[in-house]
């Protein structure tokens, strides 16, 4: 498991480049805050985000630790530039000029390349989807109770290419997570 520091690590860094990458969604006119505070976002995002790092952290290793995976050992630079990938990710689902449906396509085939690239194993598909349905939930709740709504939501509130984003964050993290806890 993850010691304290570098769970605190984690925390801060998820927190910092969540609240960076959402803002990107800000920037493009995706989402907007009911209550915006520094740069139109709100002040929980970074807390959110530093939060949601450490479950899908948390939920990886759990999850190989129960089920005695044994992940590829990953190097630095790999671990690295796949959370790059997933930044790039979060970037493309921000800025691309396609319909959702078109941006979903594109970002289908990012989160597919990121899979081969970093998990290409079938144990990475069930925290996979945990994070995607836990995400996707949250995210959809905080959007009913009015914290934040996007511009154009295609299915509970959120739009059609958003569990794509946690797939792609799913292989990010569960990967550095786990050369955290080495």
């Amino acid at each position: 498991m993850l010691t304290w520091k570098r769970a605190i690590i984690m925390f801060v860094i998820g927190g910092i480049a969540g609240a960076i990458s959402d803002g990107f969604h800000n920037i493009s006119g995706i989402l907007y805050y009911t209550d915006p505070w520094i740069l139109n976002t709100a002040w929980w995002v970074p807390i959110l985000f530093g939060s949601a790092t450490l479950a899908v952290a948390y939920g990886h290793l759990y999850y190989d630790r129960v089920f005695h995976v044994s992940s590829k050992n990953l190097s630095w630079s790999e671990v690295v530039t796949g959370l790059i990938a997933f930044l790039m990710v979060y970037a493309a689902s921000a800025f691309l000029s396609y319909s959702d449906f078109g941006k979903t396509i594109v970002l289908s085939i990012l989160v597919f390349l990121m899979a081969w690239r970093w998990n290409r194993s079938w144990h990475a598909i069930p925290p996979l989807v945990i994070t995607v349905i836990i995400g996707c939930t949250i995210e959809s709740t905080l959007s009913y109770i009015g914290e934040f709504h996007y511009t154009y939501p295609d299915f509970l509130r959120i739009p059609m290419w958003l569990p794509l984003l946690y797939a792609a964050a799913s292989i990010a993290v569960g990967n550095w997570a786990r050369k955290m806890a080495k």
